[in-house]
């Protein structure tokens, strides 16, 4: 249900609408904002390393035009160390005169993170290595592109954060990434049809989510008077 917040300009609405929702369940809104952001933080730092890793190989004009969206992942690096994140994150609480977390985060937590969220980047790169397959793009060289380039659609759609959900951003980073293989119209074609699954997946998710809380809330026994 908090994916639908990307749709909306700017980056943080998925976030607050996941504190809300999380505190309909007793989680501290506290938790769900630091997790929240940590997830955030952790997928972009593993996209940006899947796509330096990939396309200087495959799509070196992408990480050519793309340079500046590199520039983040030492920062990153630097921000989710725990020996500087944990004390931030601390006084960031005591300046804003809330409790801080009752949990710090560890390096073994974070390592774990990100190798899942590698993962995650190689599944979602299947998706457009199948679209690109259908268009022609059969060589060798396509699915590790297809990984890299959506990987590197997805850092830029999200660092331009004026773009609802990386609207426009996103499409044109898949054809720059995609130029090796697919000629602009075939690869734009590729970006639009990547698009459209996203957002009915996001939709359909979301359309279950809601028939099956409210489901719940109907067998839910009535408290007795």
């Amino acid at each position: 249900m908090a994916q639908l917040g990307k749709y909306i300009p700017g980056s943080v609405w998925p976030l607050l609408a996941q504190v809300e929702l999380g505190r309909e369940h007793g989680v501290p809104g506290r938790r769900s904002g630091v997790v929240g952001i940590v997830a955030l933080v952790v997928s972009l730092l593993a996209g940006l390393l899947v796509a330096a890793v990939t396309l200087p190989l495959f799509s070196p004009h992408a990480t050519g035009q793309y340079w500046w969206v590199f520039l983040a992942v030492p920062l990153l690096l630097a921000g989710l160390h725990p020996r500087l994140f944990n004390p931030v994150l601390a006084r960031i609480f005591r300046l804003a005169r809330r409790e801080p977390p009752d949990t710090s985060l560890t390096a073994g937590g974070l390592i774990r993170s990100l190798g899942w969220s590698i993962g995650g980047w190689a599944v979602f790169g299947v998706h457009l290595w199948l679209l690109v397959r259908d268009l022609g793009g059969t060589d060798a060289s396509a699915f590790p592109l297809a990984i890299g380039a959506f990987a590197l659609a997805w850092a830029v759609g999200f660092l331009v954060v004026i773009a609802p959900a990386g609207a426009g951003a996103r499409e044109a980073a898949l054809v720059v990434g995609l130029a090796p293989i697919l000629k602009p119209g075939a690869a734009l074609l590729v970006a639009l049809i990547s698009r459209m699954l996203f957002t009915a997946a996001d939709l359909l998710l979301a359309l279950t989510t809601a028939v099956s809380a409210r489901r719940h809330k109907r067998a839910a026994p009535t408290p007795m008077g």
